[in-house]
Order: structure tokens, then sequence, then C-alpha cells
């Protein structure tokens, strides 16, 4: 009978996968998808292959601030070595990439916690952009209460200054 590529193993506390004498880690991220090929290509010359990377295309999820829709393309890579973490982090700053941790993605309680946390963040975010959206909004109405009164005096002011 055949044995498995990789027997029973255990994800240790940064993510990596122990099995045996087996220990991979990983590395998510997203970036443009004008750079993908330039990225691969650089991570296989530096981890000389000595890592797997996966890449999917985000479709219409990524926006700007103008809600313009951004191509990008996620990426995980996995790899052996904490050397070879070091270059790909490098890389991926290089690059610019936005990277996410993964490593607590077997540990349902922990993603939970992290998830609740980042959604009371986004509602507190919210709740200052909203107060700061109505402070503008109510100093815009009150300027514009002036604004004639203003500019009746400025026009006024200035046929003062050319007639004399």
């Amino acid at each position: 009978a055949m044995s498995p590529l990789i027997s029973t193993g255990i994800v240790d506390e940064r993510g990596s996968y122990q099995a045996d004498e087996m220990s991979f880690s990983n590395i998510a991220g997203v970036l443009p998808i004008a750079d993908k090929s330039r990225f691969e290509r650089m991570l296989f010359r530096a981890t000389r292959g000595n890592c797997y990377i996966r890449f999917s295309a985000l479709n219409a999820k990524a926006k700007d601030a103008f809600g313009q829709h951004i191509p990008k393309v996620c990426f995980i890579i996995f790899y052996k070595s904490e050397a070879i973490e070091i270059k790909i982090k490098r890389i991926c700053d290089a690059f610019a990439a936005n990277r996410y941790d993964l490593s607590n993605l077997n540990r349902i309680n922990e993603l939970e916690a992290q998830k609740q946390n980042n959604y009371r963040e986004l509602i507190e975010a919210k709740g200052v952009l909203d107060s700061n959206t109505e402070a503008r909004l109510r100093l815009t109405i009150e300027a514009a209460k002036y604004l004639e009164e203003w500019l009746w005096i400025v026009r006024r002011e200035k046929g003062i200054y050319h007639t004399l």
C-alpha cells in the first residue's frame, strides 16, 4: 500500500504545518495584477524555486476611494525556512504588496475574535466619519447663510475702491 505524502501533523502557533520532519509556513497578500509576473519571477529567482505560489484574481472586489475598479490579484506563498521568509517579506515590501496574516486559519476561536475586533473598529471608524460629515455639513450650512451678505459687502467695497 502507498503511504500519503504528508502524514498526520499539527499546526503550530505561527501557522506552520508540522508533520514528521516537514514544516511549511505561508504568506498571503494582494498586489496589482500588472506586477504579477514580475513578482512571481522575482520570488522564483530569490528563493531558487524553494517556494510554492498560487494566484487568484479579485473580480471587481477591489475599489479605490472613487469607487473605480482596481485590477488586483491575491496570492499565497508556501515556504519552509526562515531565510526564505525574510526574502519573501522584502520582495512583498518592494512590490508594495499588502500582506495578511493567515496564521490563525486553523484556530476558529482566534479567527472569530479577530473578526469581531475588526468589526468593532469598522463601526468606530464609521461613527467618526459620520460625525465629521455632519460637522462639515453643519459648518457649510452656517457659512451659506452669510454668503450672500458677504458677497454684497465685497462688491460694495470693490465699487468704492474702484471709484476712488
